[in-house]
């Protein structure tokens, strides 16, 4: 894995009229398919199925899940067999191929199933041989596992962008957050009551930049993704870290923040996001 990512200094005309210095988190470079807040969640869970010598690992996702592709290139890596159960009917597209060429057993499950499962798989379980990970890995080792990000950073920052899907991501980083730091979560998914509990946990959080809803995808969004990559050749993906950066224009914009801070924008990988609408790209 490339550890620790680096931070890179963002330029646009907005950061320089309102006077705020914006740096990314290149965490979108730490592997090619174990990128992101990905492999900070999974490798303390990693250690633990080493400790417990477990034969395979088991998770839950999404036909276009990044979370099961990571975890079938980490499986491979570390010497594990994987089994990915799949929310909806069968289907085949590059990632559950890509999945399946790390070695990942595919099962699908129906979307009533998946739900019931979901709502009940929110720890590490053991089952014959096997570690059952919760989707996303939202358990407490993975947001323990994002604690390693304060640990690289080279500087302090004001304000920390990240988006939020399961909300695993953003508990892990409020938790061990130094307090000169303010974390914005910015919801990708329509999800009140999820959004209710990070308030409720002390967590900053933004709901409209969710543009419909979980990888719900438009014009807009693609516009967004696309005018950034061209001026800065970083690539962001449509499901997360789009509608973040459409959030944090949008913020700079209406001068939520003051000048002369320093604004933190964690790139959380993600790029197989693009696989699900390859004719949108």
């Amino acid at each position: 894995m490339n550890l620790p990512s680096p931070e890179q200094e963002l330029h646009h005309p907005l950061f320089e009229e309102k006077g705020l210095s914006v740096w990314i988190k290149r965490d979108d470079l730490i592997h090619p398919f174990v990128s992101g807040n990905k492999w900070r969640k999974l490798e303390p869970i990693i250690e633990v199925a080493k400790q417990a010598g477990v034969h395979t690992l088991v998770s839950f996702g999404g036909a276009y899940s990044n979370h099961l592709l990571a975890l079938a290139a980490s499986a491979a890596s570390f010497g594990f067999k994987s089994r990915g159960i799949v929310r909806g009917d069968r289907v085949s597209n590059p990632l559950l191929r890509l999945c399946s060429q790390f070695g990942m057993e595919l099962e699908f499950m129906t979307r009533e199933a998946f739900r019931e499962a979901r709502a009940t798989e929110t720890h590490l379980k053991f089952i014959d041989g096997e570690l059952w990970i919760p989707e996303g890995a939202n358990c407490l080792e993975g947001r323990a596992g994002m604690a390693s990000l304060w640990k690289e950073l080279k500087q302090s920052y004001t304000h920390v962008l990240d988006s939020v899907g399961s909300g695993t991501s953003a508990r892990g980083l409020h938790a061990n957050k130094p307090d000169a730091s303010e974390l914005l979560a910015i919801m990708a998914v329509k999800d009140a009551r999820l959004a209710e509990q990070l308030r409720e946990e002390g967590i900053q959080v933004f709901t409209d930049y969710a543009r419909g809803g979980f990888a719900k995808m438009d014009a807009g969004l693609f516009d967004a993704c696309r005018a950034f990559t061209s001026h800065s050749g970083i690539l962001l993906d449509p499901v997360y870290t789009g509608k973040q950066w459409m959030a944090l224009l949008d913020l700079v914009q209406n001068d939520f923040f003051s000048p002369e801070q320093r604004l933190l924008f964690i790139h959380s990988g993600g790029l197989a996001g693009w696989m699900s609408n390859p004719e949108r790209a």
